[in-house]
């Protein structure tokens, strides 16, 4: 009987103790096998906290449902100390395992501050690594580590305004931009087509422009203003280079490169006589250029200058009894070069000849047509040898403007095309003063005075103009008869 009254007093003193005295003899992470297996076990916990809180008021219970030494010395129980006990849970949470039961859901709160800790702590380090990357990363750009063979590659490839602007970024690229192999790679690079016609301004400003027929608008080039006062008057040109000299007729004659702004002084040749051609030809592979020039005298002899040597060359003379003089045009085809001479004596005939470039000989006289013979220029375009001529009256103004193609085979003229007069009233206003220009398939015929050009499309058979030329009406201009494209070619 007392037996029975003490079990009754025990059940009593457990009833009284609440969930935490059944949970203490359930012992550990042991208690789901006393409670049996279940689907909901969170809805179970949290009966079991709100039975357990309602029965321990506040006597000295924390809001979670224990003591704070209590769930501590616990939790040292089930896993051999605070370590073990977080491995434990952190474990089996992440798992999901069958070992974890209530108690490891009494152990959630515990494991989530350490987690949260371990991972704002893991965080904190992986941020100051990513800042140190990126302030290394500041230092030490990416693009100065690429190989030199590699930029020079992508910049053989660049627009030479882009050129301009990456040389810019810093020392490693500013070297870059001049070097000999890149100046190779941007020669064997396709060309971008050349802009023409070309004017320039005889005044001390030394403003030109060009024709950009890709963008449809004319340019204003960079000044002139680093050559010297005498140097005014355009000669020739090719591969990015400029001749000048003083007068038309000077043999004081001026080579540069208007995108390096470097220029040299040609040695004086030694025979004192007016230049009647001068024209030249840059050699993309050997990065040099020849001057061709013939002096006007009986035996119209022609000298060569070639940059590499630094020298001129005497080479042969024009054909018995054949004259040039005065600034005549030359065009370089094919490894000729054509211009148009005087026959003296017997027919006075004009007739194209050619000079090979490679042999240094004048071959071939070929008459040319009749209408042909007044103020003849000849032009090479696509391949082809085109001569371009005008026609006046009796009081000197342009009537028309006719263009013929040379065919080397059948040695023959062919007609072209000859200017519409409604285009020649506008562009010319009847008053003389031009030159013509050409590249591709397009000719060019500007006006000195009115500073207006025509075009003829070889391919849509058709003239059309262009826009005026940006430049004051009132400006002494010279127009190139050669198109001008930016380059870095060297003057040696």
């Amino acid at each position: 009987m007392m037996f029975g009254v003490e079990k009754m007093a025990s059940y009593s003193r457990e009833e009284r103790m609440g969930s935490y005295g059944r949970e203490e003899r359930m012992g550990g992470y042991g208690r789901e096998e006393r409670m049996g297996s279940y689907g909901g076990r969170e809805e179970k916990m949290r009966g079991v906290s709100m039975r357990y809180e309602r029965k321990s008021g506040g006597a000295g219970v924390g809001r979670g449902g224990m003591r704070r030494g209590e769930f501590h010395q616990r939790n040292r129980g089930a896993g051999g100390g605070d370590g073990g006990a977080f491995e434990g849970s952190y474990k089996r949470a992440t798992q999901g395992g069958g070992g974890g039961g209530m108690g490891m859901q009494r152990s959630v709160p515990t494991t989530v501050v350490k987690v949260e800790r371990m991972r704002g702590k893991a965080s904190s380090q992986s941020s100051t690594g990513v800042t140190m990357m990126v302030q290394e990363a500041q230092e030490t750009p990416l693009w100065t580590m690429l190989p030199k063979d590699l930029i020079e590659k992508v910049f053989s490839y660049l627009p030479l305004h882009s050129l301009f602007q990456a040389r810019c970024v810093c020392k490693c690229w500013k070297n870059v931009g001049f070097s000999n192999n890149l100046l190779k790679l941007r020669a064997e690079a396709p060309v971008s087509p050349p802009y023409f016609p070309v004017f320039l301004s005889k005044g001390e400003d030394r403003r030109w422009c060009a024709y950009d027929h890709a963008h449809k608008k004319w340019l204003h080039l960079p000044p002139l203003t680093f050559l010297p006062r005498e140097a005014k008057h355009i000669l020739a040109g090719d591969g990015g280079l400029l001749c000048l000299s003083e007068l038309p007729s000077s043999a004081l004659t001026y080579v540069c490169n208007p995108v390096t702004r470097t220029y040299k002084r040609l040695p004086a040749l030694s025979h004192d006589y007016e230049p009647g051609i001068t024209h030249m030809v840059v050699n993309a592979k050997s990065h040099g250029f020849k001057m061709i020039v013939t002096l006007t005298h009986y035996l119209e002899s022609t000298h060569v200058f070639d940059s590499q040597s630094n020298s001129w060359q005497a080479t042969s003379c024009l054909p018995p009894h054949f004259l040039l003089w005065g600034r005549r045009s030359s065009a370089f085809c094919q490894g000729f070069l054509y211009c148009v001479a005087l026959e003296i004596g017997g027919m006075n005939m004009e007739g194209l000849i050619a000079y090979d470039v490679k042999s240094g000989v004048w071959t071939d006289v070929h008459e040319l047509p009749r209408g042909m013979r007044d103020d003849p220029y000849v032009l090479s375009c696509g391949g082809r040898v085109l001569v371009v001529a005008a026609q006046k009256n009796t009081n000197g103004r342009l009537t028309s403007i006719r263009i013929v193609e040379f065919d080397p085979v059948s040695k023959r003229f062919l007609e072209v095309t000859e200017m519409p007069q409604n285009v020649m009233l506008d562009v010319f206003k009847c008053r003389g003063g031009w030159r013509p220009v050409a590249y591709g398939d397009r000719i060019c015929v500007a006006s000195k005075k009115t500073l207006s050009v025509a075009v003829y499309d070889m391919v849509r058979r058709s003239w059309h103009e262009l826009p005026k030329c940006p430049l004051p009406l009132d400006t002494k201009v010279d127009v190139a008869t050669f198109c001008y494209g930016p380059s870095l070619q060297s003057l040696h």
